[in-house]
């Protein structure tokens, strides 16, 4: 089966049942289980549309994606609730986000409308996936961090903020690519791609027990996420404003 992909592999690699369940999922093939020309071709156009790198692999990110079933919120609630973002990364964001807070259990009014407001002030409502290095004196403050786990020279600037939800420092792109199967200590751009990107944002949402806070659904609550993600309560009316704004669609 298809979910049983559990590392990056050519489509070669792939036995006949699962590219037969490949075939099926693509649509518009042969169901023949033969990697054949139409067969590679469909998939390289699919990853295409879904802002997929390595065209000639498959994996477990790509693989959740093509699954991905189960609407977490339907394409019109999800352009209505991320509305001051543009279209283009509207569109560029929605499959990988639907399938990371899928994976991530992010459901349910409560959850999805904190998840998304603190995502769309991080990246500036889905325009920036890196930090804008100056450097500041905050960032350069980064450098030789050890509690970021900044402790070579150029790790301040190497491992910037990445992602929806900006993932910065050594340390924490070593737990995150550990936790994902991402090389992203050696490769820190990967943090960038889409699906990456809001795998990291929803993993780091599930791993410090913030569905849990979401749950309670109050401005109690909505601090106490934004204290975890940030470190304190900087740009909290801009979270508000997104908050409110996604509660009124999904309500």
């Amino acid at each position: 089966m298809l979910r049983n992909i559990d590392r990056a592999m050519r489509l070669q690699e792939l036995n006949s049942q699962q590219v037969q369940e490949l075939q099926q999922e693509l649509g518009g093939l042969v169901v023949d289980g033969v990697m054949g020309p139409r067969t590679e071709a469909r998939w390289k156009e699919w990853k295409k549309a879904n802002n997929q790198a390595e065209l000639d692999l498959i994996g477990p990110g790509s693989v959740r994606l093509l699954l991905s079933d189960e609407e977490v919120m339907t394409r019109g609630e999800y352009d209505l609730a991320l509305a001051p973002a543009s279209k283009k990364d509207r569109d560029r964001y929605y499959r990988p986000l639907m399938a990371a807070m899928e994976e991530c259990n992010i459901k349910g009014p409560a959850r999805i409308a904190m998840f998304l407001a603190q995502l769309m002030h991080e990246s500036g409502n889905l325009r920036y996936d890196e930090e804008i290095w100056g450097p500041t004196p905050i960032q350069r403050g980064y450098e030789g961090r050890r509690d970021l786990g900044n402790i070579k020279v150029g790790d301040g600037r190497r491992f910037r903020g990445r992602s929806l939800l900006q993932l910065t420092g050594r340390a924490n792109y070593q737990n995150m690519g550990n936790m994902l199967g991402l090389p992203l200590v050696d490769n820190p751009e990967l943090a960038r791609e889409p699906v990456n990107s809001a795998r990291i944002a929803a993993h780091y949402w599930r791993t410090r027990g913030l569905n849990e806070i979401a749950d309670k659904n109050d401005i109690n609550a909505f601090r106490q996420v934004t204290r975890r993600i940030n470190g304190g309560l900087i740009g909290l009316s801009d979270r508000l404003e997104h908050w409110k704004r996604i509660q009124a669609v999904l309500t």
